[in-house]
């Protein structure tokens, strides 16, 4: 503002065009000074959402009708959920999504209870999610809310208590069954020759059956022993995952359980790994497939390969059988989760933690119409062996 009026002093109005004056210098002096805060505030505004916009866990502002008023990507991308399209709407509306009502519903009655941080799990696009909560008062009423994903963090802590329980597990059953084993061979050895023909029938029926039975106890014992080795190093060499399928798929065709299809993708599949370990993995996953397939009057099995992008190998079974309960695919990686009535539940925990010592990812579902079950596989191909970031070498 630069309306000044210049009125030499001893006129008649000097003394009021003086006042004007200061009054005109006051206005620009505090049209600076709002400009200056202004541009300050604007800065300030751009520097928090730079902040929100990077951080890992989701923020939440709602107004004192629990109104969404903002929210970062990081919400979006936790809650698997455009947020952007929810701003000013209730916390609560129809056509929710299951897993946000739940949320939603979940932190409106913790905010009734005044309890400011809570832990809320949810099945996100048939995938387990855990998040931890926290909420704060903002002083026109309205609420802050950081949510944070700590999946990975609850998964690690409780893979570790059950391969502590497995590694225990294993130690307790592996001693007795030596001894047992071989005090019935020994009776068996020693009395059935001293017996009549009818008593050394029941004699040795009876030593079979602990036999077996001590048999069958030791294959429990060496998938606990298996499920519990995630410490174990990593025996990393250079080997194309074709031959390796093609060799187990030969064994399972050679013992004429199944007709198995193999389709691999053109060329070789070369990546770094464990040879011994993903053995392991594709046992696992072909001996679930077949004793889920007994039930079944023509019973298919298809493993097949596909490059994923420039450095990804994909690996995914498909059957005919039954499918996963969707009980079952939301826990299908947790030990001891099993439909079956002889089975343990470590198959599918081994075979995770085994893709996941590769630096893999691995997905169940079932296929269209519910018939079948899907596994897909993904795992990094080779690089040279010094750039692998296996830790486990």
């Amino acid at each position: 503002m630069d309306t000044y009026i210049k009125v030499p002093i001893k006129y008649e109005l000097g003394e009021l065009v003086e006042s004007f004056n200061s009054m005109v210098y006051k206005l620009d002096k505090a049209k600076q000074t709002a400009d200056n805060s202004r541009v300050q505030l604007e800065r300030q505004r751009a520097y928090l959402e730079t902040v929100l916009t990077h951080l890992s866990s989701g923020v939440l502002s709602l107004d004192k009708n629990l109104k969404l008023k903002t929210a970062n990507v990081a919400a979006a991308e936790i809650l698997s959920v455009s947020l952007n399209d929810l701003i000013d709407q209730p916390l609560q509306h129809k056509n929710m999504s299951e897993w946000l009502e739940k949320f939603c519903t979940t932190l409106k009655e913790k905010l009734d209870k005044n309890e400011w941080q809570w832990q809320v799990d949810l099945c996100v696009n048939q995938k387990n999610k855990t998040l931890f909560c926290r909420s704060a008062l903002l002083p026109d009423g309205g609420y802050v809310i950081v949510v944070s994903d700590i999946t990975d963090l609850v998964q690690a802590q409780r893979d570790q208590v059950w391969k502590d329980v497995a590694r225990r597990m294993a130690h307790e059953f592996k001693n007795p069954l030596t001894p047992i084993r071989l005090s019935a061979e020994r009776l068996k050895d020693k009395l059935t020759k001293q017996l009549d023909e009818q008593s050394s029938a029941l004699l040795e029926r009876s030593a079979d059956t602990i036999i077996n039975q001590v048999d069958a106890m030791g294959r429990i014992v060496n998938e606990f022993r298996q499920f519990s080795q995630g410490d174990a190093p990593l025996k990393i060499e250079e080997l194309d995952i074709h031959l390796l399928i093609g060799e187990l798929i030969e064994f399972y065709d050679y013992a004429g359980k199944i007709n198995i299809k193999w389709q691999p993708c053109d060329g070789a599949a070369i990546i770094n790994g464990d040879a011994a370990r993903l053995r392991q993995l594709l046992h696992n996953l072909l001996t679930n497939a077949l004793e889920a397939l007994e039930q079944t009057t023509d019973p298919q099995v298809c493993v097949s390969t596909a490059m994923r992008d420039a450095d990804v190998i994909q690996i995914t079974l498909q059957d005919n059988g039954p499918g996963f309960s969707p009980n079952v695919i939301e826990n299908a990686f947790e030990p001891y989760v099993t439909t079956k009535e002889k089975g343990q539940g470590l198959g599918l925990a081994v075979v995770k933690k085994i893709v996941e010592e590769h630096q893999g990812k691995i997905q169940i579902n079932n296929a269209d119409g519910d018939k079948g079950s899907i596994i897909c596989i993904t795992l990094p191909k080779a690089m040279p062996l010094g750039d692998t970031q296996t830790g486990r070498q």
